[in-house]
């Protein structure tokens, strides 16, 4: 028992404690937001990233020709480089896009974030982990905030369905409308369906999120020999 205990150093083992502590702390604020990729995931991914980056100092003092041979070395940037094109793959399995809804790039890049951590605490930097962490931990909690404040451009698709004889009225009503609540026409097209003489108008516009879609749709729907209008995401 005494040997094994020998055979381990303290100092390796502190590092993967220190991993399994930081991986919590960010799995944990994803866990919150009840992510798939949460708790477990970034602490096995923060401990293996930390395992991976110890076996070169793990196996020099078992295979003394990894430390005394000039033509045979373990580089470990070569094994960080490989860590960040495997977890890269796992974080691309986070993301999942719905028309113009991206969900996941932050739980990706939490993951990522993970893994450079592990490495760090793997080469032995262990206040940088923990400075690293501190200051991931501040960027999700803290400027969560600040998004909630930013009212981001979107794009939108509206389509106004309106009867052939009134379709100069419509169409230059509807540019006023648009223009009233601040959104901008980015392009324009028209179809024509003659077997019931009524005429589609599709724009596709540019606005701020936090606008009123449907004060926006109930003005156009008022207008004169309109049918139907529809407002969608690109």
């Amino acid at each position: 028992m005494s040997d094994l205990t020998a055979a381990v150093p303290w100092g390796i083992l502190v590092r993967l404690f220190l991993a399994v502590f930081l991986g919590g702390l960010i799995g944990l604020e994803r866990e919150f937001h009840g992510r798939p990729a949460g708790l477990r995931t970034h602490i096995l991914v923060c401990l293996g990233a930390t395992m991976i980056m110890m076996i070169p100092e793990l196996l020099s003092p078992r295979w003394p020709l990894l430390s005394t041979s000039a033509n045979v070395w373990m580089d470990p940037g070569r094994i960080a480089a490989g860590i960040v094109t495997g977890i890269g793959f796992l974080g691309a399995g986070t993301i999942l896009r719905i028309g113009d809804i991206v969900r996941g790039l932050t739980t990706a890049a939490c993951i990522w974030f993970t893994a450079a951590m592990g490495v760090m605490i793997g080469s032995g930097h262990l206040i940088l982990a923990g400075i690293s962490a501190a200051i991931g931990l501040l960027v999700l909690l803290v400027f969560e905030r600040l998004e909630d404040w930013i009212s981001p451009t979107v794009y939108r698709i509206i389509r106004v369905r309106v009867r052939s004889e009134h379709i100069e009225g419509a169409e230059r009503r509807t540019k006023e409308i648009l223009r009233k609540f601040q959104i901008q026409i980015q392009d324009r097209s028209y179809r024509l369906q003659k077997d019931n003489d009524e005429m589609e108008m599709t724009f596709q516009v540019r606005t701020k999120k936090d606008v009123e879609n449907k004060d926006v749709v109930m003005e156009l729907g008022n207008m004169e020999g309109v049918i139907t209008v529809l407002w969608d995401r690109l």
